[in-house]
């Protein structure tokens, strides 16, 4: 589901008109028209947070990292480590919305998601087998050794 998709479901089953909603979060209803259709996006958090609360659902409903993930990654994660990864960016982005942390807690929740990320591509690395000076696994038959 796309932003769009999502802003325009939760203000139908909110039972607004997008100038109802326009007046709630102090927009045009023309800028509520570009969200719907995909044209704009919020350009910062408490807009994020005044939108989900006047259409009274959870900002992270809003905020969509899992299509932003199948966007970065090209995958539309549909296999279970895929979704498991985008529900912990979805967590992550909600435990942050709307300014609630500092820069510093962030340069610290980033800095422990390098470590995590260094951390397991050194394990990852050394179960894999060493390769040779041309780049080829141990015992791997060759052309030159017929």
């Amino acid at each position: 589901m796309t932003f769009a998709e999502a802003i325009r479901n939760a203000r139908i089953k909110a039972g607004m008109t997008q100038e109802e909603l326009a007046d709630k979060i102090g927009v045009s209803r023309r800028t509520v028209n570009s969200y719907e259709n995909g044209k704009s996006w919020p350009k910062n958090n408490s807009r994020y947070k005044q939108l989900a609360k006047a259409l009274d659902v959870h900002v992270s409903t809003l905020t969509l990292v899992e299509e932003k993930y199948s966007e970065i990654t090209g995958n539309n994660a549909c296999e279970e480590k895929e979704k498991r990864i985008a529900a912990g960016l979805a967590e992550f982005h909600s435990l942050f919305a709307g300014g609630a942390a500092s820069e510093e807690d962030l340069d610290r929740y980033m800095q422990a998601v390098q470590k995590i990320y260094w951390d397991l591509k050194k394990t990852m690395r050394k179960s894999v087998p060493e390769r040779d000076a041309n780049g080829d696994a141990p015992g791997k038959i060759t052309n030159g050794g017929l």
